[in-house]
C-alpha cells in the first residue's frame, strides 16, 4: 500500500507540474503576443522574447516588476497614438504591480528563510511568517489572474486594430530585412466553403 500511495503522490506531483508549466507558458505567450502587436516605436525598449526571462529563478521576480511597468507604458503610448488613451484605464498597472510585487516579496521572504532559517525562531514568528506568505501568495495569485485577463483583453483590442491595418507590430527595418516578414496574403477568417 505504501508503494501505491507513493506512486499516486508522484503522479499527482507530475500532473501538477505539467499544469503549472502549461499555465505559466500560456500567460507568458499572451504577454509576448501583446508586445509583438505594439508598434516598435511605442515598446519602451521591450521586445517580445523578454517575457521568457521571467522564468529565471529570483531574477525573474525582479524583472517582472520592470516588465509590468514597461508593458503598461508601452500599451498606454500605443493606445494614445490610436486615439484611445482612456480605453483601458490603468492598462493593468494596478493588478500587474500587485502580482509582480507580491511575487518579489515572496521570493525575498523565501530567500531570507533559506539563509537565516527563520523557522527556528521563537514560536509566534514562524506562524506569522507562514500566514504572511500565505496572504501574499493569495493576493499575488488573484492579481495575476486579473492581470492576465486584462492583458488578453488588450491583446484582442490590438489584434482588431492590427487586422484593420491601423497598427503594424513591425518596424520599417523589420519589414525590410526581417526573416519571414515579406509580403503576406491576408488570412481568411470566413468559414470553409464561403467566399468574401
Amino acid at each position: 500500500m505504501d508503494a501505491l500511495g507513493l506512486g499516486l503522490l508522484l503522479l499527482s506531483l507530475v500532473v501538477l507540474a505539467v499544469v503549472v508549466v502549461a499555465t505559466i507558458s500560456r500567460f507568458l505567450f499572451a504577454i509576448s503576443r501583446t508586445v509583438e502587436l505594439i508598434s516598435p516605436e511605442y515598446r519602451q525598449q521591450f521586445f517580445p522574447g523578454f517575457v521568457w526571462c521571467l522564468l529565471i529563478p529570483v531574477v525573474g521576480a525582479l524583472m517582472a516588476v520592470w516588465m509590468v511597468w514597461a508593458l503598461t507604458s508601452s500599451l498606454r503610448r500605443q493606445f494614445e497614438a490610436l486615439g484611445e488613451g482612456q480605453a483601458a484605464g490603468s492598462f493593468g498597472l494596478i493588478s500587474g504591480m500587485g502580482w509582480a510585487c507580491g511575487q518579489l516579496t515572496l521570493t525575498l521572504v523565501l530567500c531570507l528563510d533559506a539563509f537565516f532559517n527563520l523557522s527556528s525562531l521563537d514560536d509566534p514568528v514562524p506562524q506569522t511568517i507562514t500566514l504572511t506568505i500565505f496572504a501574499i501568495f493569495t493576493v499575488a495569485a488573484i492579481d495575476w489572474f486579473i492581470y492576465w485577463g486584462i492583458i488578453v483583453e488588450l491583446k484582442t483590442l490590438l489584434e482588431s486594430h492590427s487586422a484593420s491595418g491601423r497598427i503594424s507590430g513591425l518596424s520599417q527595418e523589420e519589414q525590410d530585412y526581417g526573416d519571414g516578414t515579406g509580403e503576406r496574403e491576408p488570412e481568411n477568417d470566413s468559414p470553409a466553403g464561403t467566399d468574401n
